[in-house]
């Protein structure tokens, strides 16, 4: 008995053109949009003018981290600005500023919440910790609409 080879050929030409047919479907393996976490940074400026003296945050953010310049220059007083770095909880920004003068290096926690697009300063009682202030009570903060800061141009 004798076998046709026009079974064996044709079997192995549908598996050939399957496969050829498969692998040229096959897409490329490329992260999807979803999978990439795309980091955007966002630079925003603020003022307040609270009789004569003015207040300027100056920040980046980074996903909820941020960093920049936060001044004070009170009137017949002093001024002073250094550089903050913190993290935002929720609406509110928890930031060490830093300072540097003829005196040295000082370091200070600072707090501010935004509402509606503007920034008000927290304060309340402080203590010293390895040489920098910090609240005593971060719950307890004080946010004063005086000491409101408001969206202005970055320079």
């Amino acid at each position: 008995m004798q076998y046709s080879k026009k079974p064996n050929t044709l079997f192995f030409l549908l598996t050939i053109t399957t496969l050829a047919f498969l692998v040229s479907c096959k897409k490329p393996k490329y992260p999807s949009t979803d999978a990439l976490s795309v980091i955007e940074t966002i630079e925003q400026c603020y003022i307040g003018i609270i009789d004569r003296d003015t207040i300027k945050l100056e920040f980046k953010t980074v996903g909820d981290s941020i960093s920049g310049l936060l001044s004070y220059s009170y009137f017949n007083k002093f001024q002073n600005s250094g550089i903050i770095k913190g993290v935002m909880h929720g609406d509110t920004l928890f930031a060490v500023y830093t300072i540097t003068s003829n005196d040295g290096v000082s370091q200070n926690e600072v707090a501010f919440i935004k509402q509606n697009n503007v920034i008000y300063e927290g304060s309340g009682d402080v203590i010293v910790e390895n040489g920098m202030k910090v609240f005593v009570h971060r719950h307890a903060l004080i946010f004063s609409t005086l000491m409101k800061l408001e969206p202005t141009h970055c320079q």
